[in-house]
């Protein structure tokens, strides 16, 4: 029992010395996992874990030795925690496009679109498919009118056309076939016409199943009725903010919020998750304190607490329990248990041991934007707060005068804005190639907005939705946002509202991570060491220059990048869609009008029906859409990018990639320096070693 107690002892002092690590090394053995090319077998997490809980026995008188040790099993213990959700998640998907094919499934999930709705189904059949090809869930998207009578837990019938999740557009892009993994989506389409309805759901079955089913038909109607009752989109936003529904909102809408900063409040997140808690605490809370004979002698202060954590909790349940949105009410959950046992309601160590929480229950939300997002902004606000609260108090008292009072609670919006946007602007950087210039003056006037008018009325329109009488705080709700968009609007329309970069590496949001990590958890003089990791995340970002070429991973679309010009190539050139919309965006230039080459139009580039050919730092490059191309370019070029197979012998090329590469491995990017050196970079390793990457096939 002794060496039980000196372990206790030393675990005491982890809360106040070093728990704030423990996250990071979990974090740390994640991205380990995830970056690797091969699926690991599971004995070597395993015998590691093993060994070093052995060793951590050994060495438990010496706490120089023993806090290390501990590091390094929570990094085992991410390493095996995200090697045991991939193996659980085990989702199967189809490796081509296929259909039109006949479907039968289960609707497990249906989410109203402005016309139609998006359905996801389990327990799928496909007629061209055996048993052990199909997938268990995908995912299909209906423009019927009459879709919308569909419910979860419908069986139905359908004439689909269904696609294997996309492998990256690009190296460094978003992986949804990652993310697709994880969901459990095996495949993506559309449907022609409506499905048809089999079989109702059974209104009187019991399970939790039926629970799941009768909790997302719910959310389905109350979208719709919040949509009917607000048309146009205020009424999807709301319906958005109040059921976690986001597809129905209008690209142009959804577009002028993005750019101009205030993309997050469309996503249920910390700050939706905790508003609401918050009205709900402040309010109960003050309506009990205006009651002598209960605020003398109840603790008032618990009681609301526990009323905002129920009413966070039906918020996630109403809003779908998306992981984001787990997450969030994770971190309200901690602040509010803080509040009921007395301790300091927001503290690194509270976002550290939530953070844990997360990183168990879902490792691969680690890779995921809006993991990385959150808790940026998460952990530079509250350590923000903790070195600068005191002053903010002392400056802003919160029993001064209302003038003061309002000066402050206007101050704080500006300053969160001011530290979360710097936390978060990195990522967004690196995963969108993009970060809103003013994104600080919009959020001080949407910020306010929605915490003060959009989400208030909004919870009134939910408790008002019983006696039907939601219509008035529904328009008070939309009139709020039509505040939101008219302020998104004027910002986004601004000159330079946008700053755009190339496609980053890898090693940018590696380096700010562990920057910012330094700066926040080092105390002293040594938390200036944060700054060296960011410094040459900056200089990453401003030697970083476009690829010299680019090509899709469906092979359809391959970009040339000429100083400021971009060339599309390849037999999807004349055609728009979202994957130019990613070359584009790759390059930096996502605004930039780009053209289709003709022959004769370019003197450093010759082009005919079948490809195009140029010359960049002495290399020969080749773009290839037809075979008839091969003959001569096999022969006669440096680089040749093929989006057809190259199945004979091509002896010239020291670099070839084909349409296979590109199927298999994600889009590439390829870039020559200026003193001839040639790198090329694939979005997958291409060993097929992990279990969502494409098995490679010869049908292509």
């Amino acid at each position: 029992m002794a060496e039980y107690g000196r372990i206790a002892r030393v675990l005491e002092r982890l809360p106040t010395t070093g728990v704030y690590w423990l996250p990071v090394a979990m974090g740390c053995g994640i991205a380990l996992y995830f970056g690797l090319d091969r699926e690991p077998p599971f004995w070597i997490a395993g015998a590691a874990l093993a060994s070093l809980v052995t060793l951590g026995y050994v060495a438990r008188r010496r706490y120089g030795a023993f806090w290390p040790i501990i590091l390094l099993i929570a990094a085992t213990t991410g390493f095996l925690a995200a090697q045991i959700e991939t193996a659980a998640k085990n989702t199967r998907f189809i490796e081509r496009d296929i259909g039109p094919v006949g479907l039968t499934g289960q609707v497990t999930g249906v989410e109203p679109l402005a016309s139609g709705a998006r359905l996801t189904v389990q327990q799928v059949r496909l007629s061209r498919l055996e048993p052990y090809d199909t997938p268990q869930r995908v995912r299909i998207t209906t423009r019927a009118g009459d879709a919308e009578t569909i419910r979860a837990g419908d069986w139905i019938r359908a004439t689909v056309e269904l696609s294997p999740p996309s492998t990256p557009i690009l190296p460094g892009s978003f992986n949804f076939r990652r993310h697709a993994y994880f969901e459990g989506i095996g495949a993506r389409g559309f449907s022609y016409g409506a499905p048809e309805i089999v079989r109702r759901i059974d209104a009187t079955r019991s399970g939790l199943d039926a629970v799941r089913f009768n909790l997302d038909n719910a959310r389905a109607a109350l979208a719709r009725r919040i949509m009917d009752a607000v048309p146009g989109e205020s009424g999807t936003i709301a319906a958005a903010l109040l059921t976690g529904h986001r597809r129905a909102i209008p690209d142009e809408a959804a577009d002028a919020m993005r750019d101009s900063g205030l993309a997050h409040l469309l996503a249920i997140s910390g700050l939706h998750v905790g508003m609401v808690a918050g009205i709900v605490f402040f309010a109960l809370r003050a309506a009990l304190a205006a009651i002598p004979a209960i605020a003398l002698r109840h603790p008032i202060k618990k009681w609301a607490a526990v009323a905002a954590l129920v009413t966070a909790f039906l918020y996630m349940i109403i809003a779908g329990a998306s992981v984001p949105t787990q997450r969030a009410f994770i971190m309200t959950a901690f602040v509010m248990v803080a509040v009921m046992i007395d301790r300091r309601a927001i503290t690194l160590r509270l976002v550290a041991w939530a953070a844990i929480a997360v990183l168990l229950v879902s490792p691969h939300a680690l890779v995921e934007p809006g993991f990385q997002m959150s808790f940026a902004a998460v952990v530079a606000l509250v350590a923000a707060y903790e070195a600068m609260g005191p002053w903010f108090i002392r400056r802003f008292p919160p029993n001064g005068p209302w003038h003061r009072r309002a000066a402050g609670y206007l101050a704080g919006v500006g300053l969160s804005t001011l530290i979360a946007g710097t936390a978060t602007a990195p990522f967004a950087l690196y995963h969108f190639q993009q970060s809103a210039v003013f994104g600080l003056l919009a959020n001080m006037v949407a910020v306010p907005a929605t915490g003060l008018w959009v989400l208030p009325s909004g919870l009134v329109a939910l408790l008002a939705m019983p006696t039907e009488l939601e219509a008035i705080p529904l328009t008070v709700m939309a009139s709020g946002i039509g505040v939101i968009l008219e302020v998104a609007r004027s910002i986004a329309d601004l000159p330079n509202a946008v700053a755009h970069v190339p496609l980053l590496p890898a090693w940018f949001v590696a380096s700010v991570t562990a920057g910012g990590i330094l700066l926040t958890l080092l105390r002293g003089p040594f938390r200036l060491a944060g700054l060296v990791p960011i410094v040459v995340a900056a200089a990453i970002v401003l030697q970083t220059r476009p690829p010299d070429v680019i090509a899709s991973s469906d092979a359809r679309l391959i970009a040339r990048l000429d100083g400021g010009a971009i060339q599309f190539l390849g037999p999807g050139r004349r055609a728009g869609g979202f994957e130019k919309d990613m070359l584009l965006r790759a390059a930096g230039r996502p605004e930039q009008r780009t053209t289709v080459p003709r022959p004769g139009d370019d003197t450093s580039m010759r082009c005919d029906h079948v490809g195009c050919r140029w010359t960049s730092a002495g290399h020969r490059i080749a773009v290839v859409w037809q075979e008839a191309a091969l003959i001569e370019d096999c022969w006669d070029t440096d680089i040749l990018i093929a989006s057809v197979p190259v199945r004979r012998s091509c002896p010239g090329p020291a670099h070839v990639v084909d349409r296979f590469d590109l199927w298999e491995r994600g889009g590439v990017s390829i870039t020559v320096d200026h003193e001839g050196v040639v790198s090329v970079r694939h979005a997958e390793p291409g060993t097929s070693g992990r279990p969502w990457q494409r098995r490679l096939s010869t049908d292509g």
